[in-house]
């Protein structure tokens, strides 16, 4: 009878009686084999997209042709790569596992490569990124089915410490607190996740935490969240950070506020938002907001300025925007303020007055301007119009009723008035023509003009003066009044 080999790794098993006196050698040939697998080797792989890792010798004769690399558990590949490599690991029946160590480099500019651990054509594979290793183990399935697998794809264990960075390519489940003294990296993103039995609460499912262990907090103590992005080939810069820090650390009485820093320019991430623990926010940029729908013909408010009360609501209470002005150095005044001011809260019968608040020689911004509920305009101090005023009136002159209200004409030739197209209706004012030291200037006027006859009788004295008030009582139809003399040769 003659000798037989294991089926993994061709271990020769000597039948009674065979190899007189040869035993020891062939003892020695199986101890070197048990040797190989709890040691390490290094194998260098030559620039091929294939290869092949052979465990035992398809049909060992003896020991000295049963050398293989396959029979050591760690192998560290090695060897300059211009492409993935894919290792079958043979005999395809081969039972075995492997601690694979992909070291090998990059033979170009465009790697490095990892390596693809195979055992049949169709079986499952597992690959190895460049510079990570893991443990893999084969079913010996065959030359068709046979499979490689990761034995640590689905790890459990009861506590993990890392010391140094960790860098997570796909997504971590936690159903515990996950603890790491070093930065953990994810590249395919971090997913938490938290549930309980209730349904109408908010579970915090991702918390930030920071502990001082030298002295005594104090306030500007926070912690935050940085997003750091690469812009050019190696360049990651922290574009943005999010921080929660505090203004006042007093026991029972601390307050927080949200900070928000942008990337500009390339400079460091700064302050550019700000949520106090009062509520109010700010920003140093200034604020846009942008509402679209489908609509081409209505009005939205992209900007909504609400105000609600915890008692009950009475005339006066209403919400405004503030306009605040740094006037001299760290010298903030509000010098503007619009509100919108309620004079009626009954329900459905609410009126509001629009308020326009100035700020006047460093007082408090107060009442100016009022647009009442029922369109009407009042001043809080006497009320004065624009004038337009022309010291050589002659010949057709239009008069702009857009710009001007009171219209002061000092006559140095007949002057017409032509037909307008700027005034609108319920304008009122005055006009007021003036003879120049010559005097005996005529005033004609357009068709739109309608005088208390058909023309109008001014003062001919030199430097007289008349007042001719106008009414606009509908389209393109002004009402003058009876011009009055209001001074004679004034000098």
């Amino acid at each position: 009878m003659v000798s037989s080999f294991t089926s993994n790794y061709g271990i020769e098993e000597m039948a009674t009686g065979e190899q007189s006196g040869a035993w020891g050698t062939t003892s020695n040939y199986n101890w070197d084999i048990v040797d190989r697998l709890v040691s390490s080797t290094a194998v260098a792989l030559s620039d091929a997209s294939t290869a092949t890792l052979q465990v035992a010798a398809s049909s060992p004769t003896d020991g000295a042709s049963n050398v293989e690399n396959g029979m050591y558990r760690v192998i560290k590949f090695t060897g300059a790569l211009s492409q993935a490599c894919t290792i079958t690991i043979a005999p395809n029946d081969t039972k075995a596992y492997f601690i694979i160590d992909n070291a090998t480099t990059d033979a170009g500019s465009s790697g490095p490569y990892n390596l693809v651990m195979k055992q049949g054509s169709s079986g499952a594979t597992v690959t190895i990124q460049n510079g990570k290793n893991t443990i893999i183990y084969c079913d010996g399935a065959g030359a068709t089915n046979g499979a490689v697998a990761n034995a640590i794809s689905d790890l459990q264990i009861t506590t993990l410490e890392c010391t140094g960075a960790a860098a997570i390519d796909g997504a971590v489940t936690a159903g515990s607190t996950v603890a790491a003294t070093g930065a953990v990296t994810a590249s395919a993103g971090v997913t938490t996740t938290k549930e309980d039995s209730a349904a109408d609460t908010v579970l915090n499912s991702l918390t930030v935490k920071r502990t001082t262990s030298n002295g005594t907090p104090a306030a500007g103590i926070g912690v935050g969240a940085e997003f750091i992005t690469e812009t050019a080939a190696g360049n990651n810069e922290t574009g943005s950070v999010i921080e929660s820090l505090t203004t006042n650390v007093s026991s029972g009485a601390e307050v927080f506020d949200l900070v928000f820093k942008n990337m500009t320019g390339g400079s460091a991430a700064a302050e550019v938002g700000r949520m106090t623990g009062a509520g109010a926010f700010s920003v140093t940029g200034g604020t846009t907001s942008a509402i679209e729908d489908s609509g081409t013909t209505t009005v939205i408010d992209p900007l909504t300025v609400k105000r609600t009360s915890s008692g009950s609501p009475a005339a006066g209470i209403g919400a405004g925007i503030a306009y605040v002005v740094e006037t001299s150095a760290g010298n903030n005044e509000t010098g503007v303020t619009i509100d919108a001011v309620t004079t009626d809260v009954s329900s459905t019968a609410e009126d509001f007055d629009l308020v326009f608040n100035l700020m006047t020689a460093g007082a408090t911004a107060a009442e100016k301007l009022r647009i009442v509920s029922s369109g009407k305009v009042a001043f809080a101090n006497s009320a004065y119009a624009s004038v337009y005023a022309n010291a050589t009136s002659t010949g057709a002159m239009t008069l702009d009723f857009d710009t001007y209200q009171n219209f002061y004409l000092t006559a140095t030739g007949n002057v017409t008035l032509s037909n307008p197209t700027t005034e609108s209706i319920g304008q009122s004012g005055v006009i007021i023509f003036e003879q120049d030291g010559t005097g005996s200037r005529t005033l004609s006027i357009g068709t739109q003009f309608y005088a208390p006859g058909a023309s109008l009788t001014i003062s001919t004295a030199a430097s007289a003066i008349d007042v001719i008030p106008y009414f606009c009582w509908a389209a393109n139809k002004i009402a003058l009044g009876t011009p009055q003399l209001a001074l004679a040769n004034v000098t």
